[in-house]
C-alpha cells in the first residue's frame, strides 16, 4: 500500500517495526530515498534516530550502515551495500518539505503533533519516477476525535477502518503493548 497507518498504544512497537521496515528497504537494489520525520527537527535526534541506532545495533546491522552518534552528526544512516541513505526531517513549516529530493519512503512519527498542511506537502512530494512503488508511513498514539488525522485517513463511522475512498492503498495497523514482541 502506498500509505501505512500505525496507530496504538505507546510500547506498541510501532515505530520500532517500522523501523525495521526502513532499514530492510534500503538495501533494495533500486532507487531508495529514505526520510524520517517529526513536527520538529529538534526532537528527532532524541527519538526517531535514536531508536534507528538501536535497531541498528540490537540486529547486528552495524557493519552495513555509516552514521555516527556524536551530538552535531548529520543523523543520516548510509548503507553501504546500497549506498541509498534514511535521512532526517522535520516538518514544523510546511512549505520546506519542498527540499524532501526523490523520495520512495516517508515515515513520520507522531504525524498527530503536523499540521494537514505539511502532511500534504509531503505527500505531494512523494512521486519520484525513479521508484518502484512509493510509500507514506505514519505513527502515532490513540487521537483526539478532533485531531485533522481523524478525518484524513479514518472511516467517519469508524475510527479502526480506512476511508474507502483511498481503495486498497491504504493499511490502518492498530497495536497495543500485548502485540509487541520485545
Amino acid at each position: 500500500q502506498r500509505y501505512i497507518v500505525c496507530y496504538g498504544s505507546r510500547g506498541s512497537s510501532k515505530t520500532f517495526h517500522i523501523i525495521l521496515k526502513l532499514l530492510m528497504a534500503s538495501f533494495a537494489p533500486k532507487h531508495r530515498a529514505i526520510y524520517y520525520c517529526r513536527k520538529n527537527h529538534e526532537t528527532i535526534r532524541s527519538t526517531t534516530f535514536k531508536d534507528i541506532c538501536f535497531a541498528i545495533k540490537l540486529f547486528g546491522m552495524k557493519h552495513y550502515f555509516d552514521f555516527s552518534e556524536v551530538a552535531n552528526s548529520s543523523m543520516v544512516f548510509t548503507n553501504k551495500l546500497s549506498g541509498h541513505k534514511i535521512m532526517p526531517y522535520g516538518l514544523v513549516e510546511a512549505e520546506k518539505t519542498k527540499g524532501i529530493s526523490q523520495a520512495t519512503h516517508v515515515f513520520v512519527d507522531e504525524i498527530t503533533e503536523c499540521s494537514k498542511e505539511s502532511i500534504d506537502m509531503i505527500d505531494s512530494v512523494l512521486r519520484t519516477p525513479q521508484a518502484e512503488y512509493l510509500q507514506f508511513i505514519c505513527a502515532f498514539n490513540p487521537v483526539d476525535e478532533n485531531n485533522f488525522i481523524r478525518n484524513y485517513f479514518f472511516d467517519k463511522e469508524d475510527i479502526n477502518l480506512p476511508r474507502t475512498d483511498y481503495g486498497t492503498d491504504l493499511l490502518i495497523h492498530h497495536s497495543t503493548l500485548k502485540d509487541n514482541e520485545y
